[in-house]
């Protein structure tokens, strides 16, 4: 259970889906708990919702789980001659660790920002 819960997260921490691009994520939601739920609908906003019929006499106790599907995204904005980016954040960033996709490739770095 524990392997299965550590691949869906991985998954889903791997998949691309910066603010307003949040389709693949949410693709990928809907093929994970699509068998799991009785309703699954898309809003006017891309907003995923999921519903699950209760069991049991009325009234029923309800439930809400809510969670973002977007991650922090930025753009690059130039390339220095010395390999160094310049970026812009998509969204509200700390600093830390990134991955920056391209057209073919993948990499990783460290961003920070300074006082």
């Amino acid at each position: 259970m524990m392997a299965d819960l550590r691949a869906t997260l991985e998954k889903l921490s791997n998949e691309f889906g910066p603010s307003g691009h949040e389709k693949a994520v949410r693709e990928l939601i809907k093929k994970e708990i699509e068998g799991l739920v009785d309703r699954l609908d898309v809003d006017a906003m891309g907003n995923l919702i999921a519903f699950k019929a209760g069991v049991g006499p009325e009234p029923r106790l309800k439930l809400m789980v809510s969670a973002h599907m977007d991650e922090i995204g930025f753009m690059v904005l130039q390339v220095e001659k010395s390999g160094l980016l310049r970026f812009a954040a998509w969204a509200g960033w700390m600093a830390g660790c990134c991955w920056a996709s391209g057209s073919s490739s993948a990499m990783s770095g460290c961003q920070g920002s300074s006082a």
